[in-house]
């Protein structure tokens, strides 16, 4: 702006005041949107990246199993571990239960919720093959239980999808 009001030649010259001060004035409103943009685009990363921290957290338990008091989490490794042996052996409604009381006992635990979910899904499909109203029953009645337990079981899309597998057919 300046080089072009003082110019030797009319021709290269700014031609009145309101065009000098435009051009003077153009580079720091130019940092000012461009500052104002950095800061928009970090407000907007800070939010998205804090949102999905609090989805991840969502998932967790509320205390790791190691900081569980040692007896606890023998507990709950027993009760997995039965879980998978009833499991092994085709008692799956067992195992179920096993998953279950693991999961009181230490909710959002995944070794537990993985269990659930995985034999809501096998009983859900073992029902629809039968064919048999009371197995539908049976497994509708077990699944929406364990939804009742809590939120986080609830809204749980495995379990919801099994359940309502056997409403459609209902």
């Amino acid at each position: 702006a300046i080089q072009h009001g003082l110019a030797f030649d009319r021709k290269d010259r700014t031609a009145h005041a309101a065009e000098f001060l435009r051009e003077l004035e153009g580079v720091p409103k130019l940092r000012a949107f461009l500052g104002a943009t950095a800061v928009a685009l970090v407000l907007s990363l800070s939010y998205v990246t804090f949102q999905e921290y609090q989805n991840i957290a969502a998932l967790m338990p509320d205390v790791a199993f190691e900081d569980l008091p040692v007896e606890d989490q023998r507990s709950i490794t027993a009760l997995l571990n039965d879980a998978r042996t009833l499991e092994g052996f085709g008692d799956l409604s067992s195992a179920l239960e096993f998953y279950v009381k693991a999961y009181r006992a230490h909710p959002r635990n995944s070794e537990a919720v993985d269990g659930i979910t995985h034999l809501a899904v096998t009983l859900s499909e073992a029902a629809l093959s039968s064919g048999r109203p009371d197995d539908f029953d049976a497994v509708k009645a077990n699944i929406e239980a364990i939804m009742n337990i809590d939120d986080y079981l609830a809204k749980n899309e495995i379990l919801v999808e099994s359940r309502d597998a056997i409403i459609e057919i209902q």
